[in-house]
C-alpha cells in the first residue's frame, strides 16, 4: 500500500502515499501540500514510543572532548540533510551552544543512512563526533551506549509519556504515513483506520519492529527548524521549496552564512571549497558527501573595522601628544600650584 521513498521530485508525480521521515514530511507537507493520515509507534528492547530523538554524541575515552564547546576544530559525522534526528537537531544544538555547525568545525561528513558506519568510525577515532537517531542506537547498540558521552541528557515527553529512550534534542514524530492530495478522502480515512487498528502481534508490525499507529502528528516545530536553517526556503518564483539532500551542490547552496551571528561571514565558493576541504583536511571518506567550514568571516567588512579603529585610536593618540606639547608652557601661567618642575616653569 505505501512504500519508503528517496526523493522528494518523484512523490507527487509516482505515488499516494508514502512513508517517510519527519523532516521528508515537513518537506512534502509545504513543497507538494500533502497530509499526514497516521504516525507510527516503535517497540524496541521492550520499549515503545510514538516520538524520536537525537543523540550528540562522542567516546567517553576521548579526552579532548567533554562538552559541545571542544567540537569546534573537530571531525563530526552526521546523516542527511532533511533529517530532524540525524542533522538538523544537532545543528540546532551546537547553534544554542555558540558552535556552529558550518564555520567551525573542522570536517561535516554526511553518513546518509549509512548509520553504522558513523557509529564506527566515531569507536575508531576517525571522527571525533556524530549525530545519530536515538532509537536506531537503541536499537543496534545498547550495549556500547555506557561507551558514549552524550552531550545534554534530556528526558522530555511526547504525548504524555516519557521518553524511553537517550536523546539530547527536543522530540519529533517517528515517521509519519503522508498522503498526496489526489488520493480521494475516503480512501486516506480507510488507510488512515486500518493502520490505527493494527495489532502490534501482525507479522508485518513484527517484522517491522512496529508497535502500531497513532493519529497523524504535528510536524510544526521540524518545519519551523528547516526554515530557520533554510532547507525549507522561497525559489525564484516563491514556492517553498526543500533542498535536494542527493546533490552537494544544492546542499551548499541551502547553507545560510548571513544569518550566523557574532560577526559578517560569506560563503566560500563551492569549487574553492571542496578542493580546500581535500587538501587542508582529511579527504572526505569514499562514497560520501563532506564539507568543510563553508562559512567564513568576510574579510572586506573584517579588514574595514579593524582598519578604522586603529585609525581611529592612532589619531586620538596623535592629537593628545600634540595638544600636550603646545599646552605645556601654559599648565600653571600664575603660579597658583607654586613652582612647577624645572624645565616646564614659564620664565
Amino acid at each position: 500500500m505505501y512504500r519508503k521513498l528517496s526523493c522528494l521530485s518523484t512523490w507527487r508525480d509516482n505515488f499516494a502515499v508514502a512513508d517517510t521521515l519527519a523532516g521528508g514530511i515537513s518537506c512534502v507537507i509545504v513543497e507538494q501540500g500533502w497530509a499526514v493520515i497516521a504516525t507510527r509507534r516503535v517497540r524496541i528492547n521492550g520499549m515503545e514510543s510514538g516520538a524520536d530523538g537525537s543523540i550528540v554524541y562522542s567516546l567517553k575515552s576521548n579526552k579532548r572532548i567533554q562538552n559541545i564547546s571542544d567540537l569546534v576544530g573537530k571531525r563530526l559525522g552526521a546523516g542527511f540533510i532533511l533529517s530532524a534526528t540525524t542533522y538538523q537537531s544537532g545543528y540546532q544544538l551546537l547553534a544554542e551552544n555558540s558552535v556552529h555547525l558550518l564555520k567551525d568545525v573542522n570536517q561535516v561528513i554526511l553518513y546518509g543512512n549509512d548509520f553504522e558506519r558513523q557509529f564506527q568510525d566515531v569507536l575508531s577515532g576517525r571522527i571525533d563526533a556524530g549525530f545519530v537517531s536515538s532509537t536506531w542506537l537503541a536499537q543496534n547498540h545498547p550495549k556500547e551506549e555506557h561507551l558514549l558521552l552524550v552531550h545534554r541528557q534530556l528526558y522530555p515527553s511526547y504525548e504524555g509519556e516519557v521518553f524511553p529512550f537517550t536523546t539530547s534534542a527536543p522530540l519529533v514524530p517517528q515517521y509519519g504515513l503522508a498522503s498526496s492530495e489526489l488520493v480521494h478522502w475516503q480512501l486516506k480515512s480507510e488507510v488512515a483506520e486500518a493502520l490505527q487498528n493494527l495489532e502490534p502481534t501482525h507479522p508485518a508490525a513484527v517484522a517491522a519492529s512496529l508497535e502500531g499507529f497513532t493519529g497523524p502528528g504535528t510536524y510544526a516545530d521540524v518545519e519551523t527548524t528547516q526554515k530557520t536553517m533554510k532547507i525549507i526556503f522561497r525559489d525564484a518564483q516563491n514556492n517553498l521549496r526543500c533542498s535536494n539532500q542527493w546533490s552537494v551542490k544544492e546542499i551548499w547552496d541551502s547553507f545560510d552564512c548571513v544569518s550566523i551571528p557574532g560577526g559578517d561571514f560569506i560563503k566560500v565558493p563551492f569549487d574553492e571549497a571542496v578542493a580546500k576541504c581535500n587538501s587542508t583536511h582529511v579527504p572526505c571518506p569514499d562514497g560520501l558527501n563532506c564539507f568543510c567550514q563553508p562559512c567564513i568571516p568576510d574579510p572586506e567588512v573584517n579588514f574595514f573595522n579593524w582598519q578604522l579603529v586603529l585609525a581611529m585610536c592612532i589619531a586620538i593618540y596623535s592629537v593628545g601628544i600634540s595638544l600636550a606639547l603646545i599646552l605645556q608652557p601654559r599648565l600653571d601661567p600664575f603660579g597658583l600650584f607654586g613652582d612647577l618642575p624645572k624645565g616646564r616653569r614659564r620664565a
